[in-house]
């Protein structure tokens, strides 16, 4: 009975989800610049080369009447793949401003009431991505029903909680309970009418019944923000750059919707990148530094490999990484920050207590198809005996696990996750917190809007799963640290 009101459920959130977008209207004509004449795009049309640029155009007004909706422009290929590294990715700018970027994961934009009834002009600065792959572009402007949208979010975010309880341990009947009784009271038989809106209230209500339902915080997380991106990979440097500039651009517009975001970045090169090539994005990164909104991390210039490189280059990137912190941002770098780094030099603990580093995270050992290390939070001690405070992060990967024991520094988060990557953590005994690093990388972008979402609602106690109760790493470290204490 359990999985039949739970796939019922499922079925219903999907229905819902029909009801966000209210109404929809084409940007038409959009013009495609080829050389240095524009031509007329047709919607749908495919075009693209392997790490082309193209520019977009036109101009668009939002309708009067759509006041009390939430607006929004959307830019979508249609592509389904997960690899944000080969999809298309842009800059979108109006009347001039640069305002945010798109990707195959983040396909809107918010648009805030001062852009409405007048004419607006619209640029798109298109990047085809790093394959030979073809592809069509549909721009539009969305109306989104809040109400109903809230609710999606809040359908979700239960439903998903009682996915993971039934998959990692845990009583499920007040899920089944609530959100069986939330279902059971929505309306779709008149869409957008006093009885639909009627039912999302009640839905909503029930689903606040839950909360009163829970008991003590037991199991908390910390979640930050974070988009790992690759200086040298699959792309050129200057790609890597605007993969930095697109990801910043995106997190700084969320910021603006959702004030309790923070967000982490390491790598001095990246910040000196674009302190040179877009001082205006820089300079607005480090107001939210300042804000406590921006987490500065990494000690090293850049995420460095630890196999090869000479004891005298890992000096260096640890001496001009926090060198750089410091000046450019007053901070003394704490964390070691390597999550996609392969091996490590038995000297790093010594380096790190050296230069007042006395936190490292990392989470690639975890990719061993043959065993699992059997602590994610331990003190690492060196060749010389100097002991650095090591946690490993374990969020779970769902879809992509290579190994056995893999867990992902690119973590989703979704109820799912964070219940399945508390599971995951060998020292529960110890200390009752892990680090969530979430957020799309390599392609870059970071957390999306949904994420946000869901951790607005994570953030309060529900029945069997962990709470989010931190949103900073260099805290998380501090309370590590306070637990292993003799």
């Amino acid at each position: 009975m359990e999985l039949f009101e739970f796939e019922r459920a499922q079925r219903i959130l999907g229905e819902l989800k029909k009801y966000r977008v209210q109404e929809e209207q084409r940007i038409d004509p959009i013009y495609k610049k080829n050389n240095e004449s524009w031509e007329l795009y047709q919607q749908g049309t495919f075009f693209g080369e392997k790490n082309r640029y193209y520019t977009l155009k036109g101009s668009f007004s939002v309708p009067g009447e759509w006041k009390e909706a939430t607006v929004a422009l959307r830019i979508e290929t249609v592509l389904g793949e997960w690899d944000n590294t080969t999809n298309p990715q842009m800059n979108v700018s109006i009347d001039g401003t640069l305002i945010q970027s798109i990707d195959v994961n983040h396909k809107e934009i918010i648009l805030d009431h001062f852009f409405f009834d007048r004419s607006l002009d619209l640029s798109i600065e298109l990047w085809a991505g790093r394959t030979e792959k073809k592809f069509p572009l549909y721009v539009s402007l969305i109306k989104i029903d809040p109400e109903v949208e809230q609710t999606i979010y809040d359908l979700f975010t239960f439903l998903d909680c009682w996915r993971g309880i039934r998959q990692f341990g845990g009583k499920t009947e007040m899920y089944q309970k609530f959100v069986t009784k939330a279902v059971n009271s929505l309306d779709f038989r008149q869409p957008y009418s006093t009885l639909f809106y009627s039912s999302l209230k009640s839905a909503r209500r029930i689903f606040e019944e839950l909360y009163h339902s829970a008991g003590a915080i037991e199991e908390r997380v910390t979640a930050v923000g974070h988009t790992h991106i690759d200086l040298a990979w699959l792309w050129t440097v200057q790609q890597a750059i605007e993969k930095g500039q697109r990801s910043f651009q995106t997190v700084l517009k969320l910021m603006e919707e959702f004030p309790e975001y923070t967000f982490l970045q390491s790598q001095p090169q990246m910040y000196q990148f674009i302190k040179e090539q877009a001082p205006e994005l820089y300079d607005e990164i480090k107001r939210k530094v300042v804000e406590g909104k921006w987490e500065v991390e990494g000690a090293m210039w850049v995420e460095a490999d630890c196999n090869l490189t000479s004891g005298e280059s890992l000096v260096r990137q640890l001496l001009y990484g926090k060198r750089f912190i410091k000046k450019e941002f007053g901070i003394d770098s704490q964390i070691l920050w390597l999550p996609d780094v392969f091996g490590y030099s038995a000297a790093l603990p010594q380096l790190l207590l050296k230069t007042n580093t006395p936190y490292f995270m990392t989470t690639k050992l975890s990719w061993n198809q043959f065993n699992q290390l059997p602590y994610d939070s331990f003190y690492w001690q060196g060749i010389d005996g100097s002991r650095v405070l090591t946690h490993f992060i374990t969020t779970i990967s769902e879809g992509y696990s290579p190994t056995p024991y893999y867990t992902t520094y690119n973590g989703l988060l979704d109820p799912y996750t964070i219940k399945g990557s508390f599971d995951r953590y060998q020292q529960k005994s110890t200390h009752n917190e892990i680090l969530v690093a979430y957020g799309y990388g390599d392609g870059g972008g970071g957390p999306t809007r949904q994420m946000l979402e869901v951790q607005r609602r994570l953030h309060r106690p529900l029945p069997e799963m962990p709470t989010i109760t931190g949103n900073r790493a260099s805290e998380f470290y501090q309370r590590l640290e306070h637990s292993f204490l003799p």
